[in-house]
């Protein structure tokens, strides 16, 4: 069942229009879901660029590298 049974209309100019629609894409987000966010005094913040999402799984698998190389030199350290 829905939750939102309240419907809004609001009439913006062709700036505030544009301006909430380049705000919604910068946040990745859906046009409601930004407007509910605005309405609890939540500022949504822009959805980091695709290169931030790569150096991050490069550096996840560096820690995984290197979490590796420890272990190997724990053991070898024992023997």
């Amino acid at each position: 069942m829905r939750n939102r049974n309240n419907r809004v209309e609001v009439y913006l100019s062709d700036n505030e229009l544009n301006s909430l629609t380049e705000n919604v894409r910068k946040s990745g987000l859906s046009r409601e879901a930004y407007l509910r966010l605005l309405i609890a005094w939540i500022r949504p913040k822009e959805q980091p660029p695709m290169q931030f999402f790569d150096v991050l799984k490069e550096l996840r698998q560096i820690n995984v590298n290197m979490n590796q190389i420890a272990m190997r030199a724990h053991t070898l350290k024992e023997d």
